[in-house]
């Protein structure tokens, strides 16, 4: 959970900007958030390894394939 927790934290210093807003959401099926930044949307989503602890960790920042989502 640390590990999330400073990875989170690396990734909005390196945008220069906190989001504005953080909504859970399911993203392809794994547990995640649409964070909303000043110049649009952001997702996260991660994927339960076997273990049932956090496997892996996806985020989408690409304003053309996040176009279905208001952010």
């Amino acid at each position: 959970r640390d590990d999330i927790v400073g990875l989170l934290r690396g990734l909005a210093w390196r945008q220069a900007a906190e989001p504005l807003a953080a909504q859970p959401a399911r993203i392809n099926g794994y547990p995640g958030y649409v964070l909303s930044f000043p110049d649009g949307p952001a997702t996260i989503a991660f994927q339960p390894g076997p273990d049932g602890l956090i496997g892996a960790v996806y985020m989408v920042r690409n304003p053309e394939k996040l176009t279905h989502i208001q952010g």
